[in-house]
């Protein structure tokens, strides 16, 4: 997860068996969007510190690639095949 520019972003990527697609999911928000902490369960009952923060209005985007056959003398790549 990372912020930069008044904004937050997470991403998960995740590869199929045999490596030939993968997922990417990119949800971001503006930093303003984030609420006060909520509280967790932890070992001595629930508390915001440590805690986590819910962001009203953020985004979400899917993208799907397929690997792509090597070129000649080169490496291959991934092609999108989706995207949402």
């Amino acid at each position: 997860r990372g912020r930069s520019a008044g904004r937050a972003r997470a991403q998960i990527t995740a590869t199929a068996r045999g490596g030939n697609r993968r997922l990417d999911l990119v949800a971001e928000a503006p930093t303003a969007a984030f609420g006060a902490p909520v509280a967790v369960p932890t070992r001595r009952g629930f508390s915001d510190s440590p805690g986590c923060v819910e962001a009203h209005g953020a985004s979400v985007r899917a993208t799907l690639r397929e690997r792509c056959a090597p070129a000649e003398g080169g490496k291959g790549g991934w092609r999108v095949v989706g995207e949402l």
